[in-house]
């Protein structure tokens, strides 16, 4: 065998090599992202089912640490931190979706939670410059029991 032959088969032995590790780390990324999808679908479950909260938020943090912030992720959080009674990270994060997504601004069921958290952080001017907004909206049958407590909290 001359040299090229040599220096080409260990340079084909190399990009197998190279090619076989990075299929390697791409399962284990595929394989690890499957496993934070299934955590966020159970942090999903908790909220619904309001258990273990505080453990659904780490998790929760977990994938912003990890991936990145979205609208939607910083709206779980949101969610998290009012059923926590902890109504300035909530305002924080619910803030922060509605940045990331100003779309979200001409939803009623957000403005009217933003307004409920804005009323628990005593910030009550804001809070009904928010349900000014809504009364603007169209407001769907579903969503006026939670507009009409707004509405009762702020008298």
């Amino acid at each position: 065998m001359g040299r090229n032959s040599k220096i080409f088969l260990g340079a084909l032995v190399i990009c197998i090599g190279m090619f076989s590790y990075t299929a390697y780390k791409g399962r284990q990324e595929v394989d690890k992202r499957q496993v934070d999808y299934e955590k966020y679908l159970s942090v999903q479950e908790r909220i619904e089912s309001e258990t273990d909260l505080n453990n659904a938020l780490n998790d929760l943090n977990y994938i912003t640490d990890n991936y990145y912030e979205t609208d939607v992720l910083s709206y779980d959080k949101a969610v998290l931190y009012q059923k926590l009674k902890k109504y300035d990270k909530a305002q924080e994060s619910l803030e922060k979706s509605m940045k990331l997504n100003p779309k979200v601004t001409e939803n009623v069921g957000i403005l009217t939670m933003y307004g409920d958290i804005l009323y628990e952080n005593k910030n009550i001017e804001k809070s009904k410059e928010v349900l000014d907004k809504i009364k603007t909206l169209d407001i769907q049958e579903s969503e006026k029991d939670k507009v009409n407590e707004l509405i009762k909290k702020l008298g």
